[in-house]
């Protein structure tokens, strides 16, 4: 009988911990959001010979960059309101840039 007391009270701690245990999904949404409010962000799509040449130079010159494919699922709420490709929005910007930009635009962001 001491067994099944045993049994149960374990039963009863693994619950109550799963039930309690800490939930750093937040923590990724915040280090996200903070990221992106840093560095330029590029809305493009995969079919788009633009935005791959936007990346590829960016890439070169070791520019830090966030990049939404617009065409994937996973993106549609962040590419809301997008209608060209590549659209970039620059920190502290509120009007969004379109089309192929040139590299000193971003010499402020470049990774040290």
């Amino acid at each position: 009988m001491n067994i099944v007391y045993i049994v149960i009270i374990c039963l009863v701690i693994l619950f109550l911990a799963y039930s309690f245990r800490p939930n750093f999904s937040h923590y990724e949404k915040e280090k996200a959001q903070a990221q992106e409010s840093k560095v330029p962000i590029i809305y493009g799509a995969g079919f788009c010979g633009y935005c791959t040449k936007q990346k590829d130079e960016l890439d070169a010159a070791n520019v830090d960059y966030v990049y939404y494919d617009c065409t994937l699922p996973e993106n549609k709420e962040k590419c809301t309101g997008i209608k060209s490709y590549p659209t970039i929005k620059f920190p502290n910007q509120t009007e969004l840039s379109i089309g192929k930009q040139p590299l000193e635009k971003f010499t402020a962001y470049i990774k040290k």
